[in-house]
């Protein structure tokens, strides 16, 4: 079967002689072989293991993104992706991928509670103006 693996940049794999992809989202691991059912998934930053038809195995590290089986194939579309045949440094690079995502997410939210607690003073100043104004 054909994969395709896309980032907006650029196409990372096209490759029309994968047998076998093993790939993991959020329910668990799964399989895809040629005449799988189409069906689309969202994808956390994790590795795909691929097998070709001459049984060489593949690595793409995918850093999140969406993969949709079709009856021409399969399509993996993510912001960023890196194919060889050497798992450890593609793992490393999903290791990394993790970590940096935590960070924004913890930075994210430090901002939200900075912003929630600048609209509560700015709405207990507004309240307490109010009353002073009244006396």
């Amino acid at each position: 079967m054909r994969l395709h693996i896309l980032t907006p940049l650029a196409t990372i794999l096209d490759r029309p002689d994968i047998a076998e992809i093993s790939a993991r989202d959020d329910s668990g691991a799964f399989g895809i072989r040629p005449g799988h059912a189409p069906f689309l998934t969202a994808l956390p930053s994790s590795v795909l293991t691929l097998r070709t038809e001459h049984g060489a195995v593949l690595y793409a590290a995918v850093a999140g993104g969406m993969l949709r089986v079709h009856r021409d194939g399969v399509h993996v579309t993510c912001p960023d992706a890196a194919v060889g045949p050497d798992l450890a440094p593609l793992a490393a690079r999903v290791a990394a991928e993790k970590a940096a995502g935590l960070n924004r997410q913890r930075e994210g939210a430090s901002q939200e509670r900075t912003l929630h607690a600048a609209l509560v003073h700015h709405l207990l100043d507004s309240v307490t103006g109010d009353k002073a104004g009244e006396a």
